[in-house]
């Protein structure tokens, strides 16, 4: 199961975003809400759009995503401390990317057109703060951005590569 619940854009004319995707074998189930009645935090883990929800208390993460015949909820807690990692790709942009939960545990269950089955393991929590100013430099050079998480019995790791290069004109 990945997921999403995001506040895109200035707070002037932000606009709330939630989408869900299941993965069942072969089948990929998939729903996208674009909404109003949002709220996110920058002072701790709480993000809402519309009846959906993540958020954080006393180190408890609860989800409810619910949507077109679909519901995810589930709570859990983290294995390690937060880490963060921040990107100045120019003068006054910033790229903060916060993860709270490299490794989690949770349980809940999982609503699919009526047929509710329980679910447990383990999960990946962060938050991304975008501040960007677009210039040439930031235009001409930022490439992409790729993240990847692996899990052994022993580690976690959480890799990023950011390619933004000098090229000349």
């Amino acid at each position: 199961i990945a997921g999403c619940l995001a506040v895109l854009g200035s707070s002037k004319n932000a606009k709330g975003k939630a989408w869900l995707s299941i993965y069942n074998g072969k089948q990929c189930t998939e729903i996208l809400k674009n909404g109003c009645g949002f709220e996110a935090s920058t002072d701790s883990c709480r993000v809402v759009v519309s009846d959906n929800f993540f958020l954080e208390r006393d180190g408890l993460y609860n989800c409810r995503i619910k949507e077109k015949g679909v519901e995810l909820r589930f709570s859990g807690r983290s294995y390690y401390n937060d880490a963060k990692f921040s990107f100045e790709p120019n003068q006054g942009s910033r790229v903060d990317w916060i993860v709270p939960v490299l490794k989690g545990s949770f349980s809940g269950y999982l609503n699919l057109g009526g047929a509710v089955k329980r679910i447990s393991g383990i999960f990946f929590h962060d938050h991304v703060r975008l501040e960007m100013r677009l210039s040439l430099d930031l235009l001409l050079n930022f490439k992409k951005w790729s993240w990847g998480l692996i899990y052994t019995k022993n580690e976690s790791i959480l890799y990023l590569s950011i390619d933004h290069k000098k090229v000349p004109l």
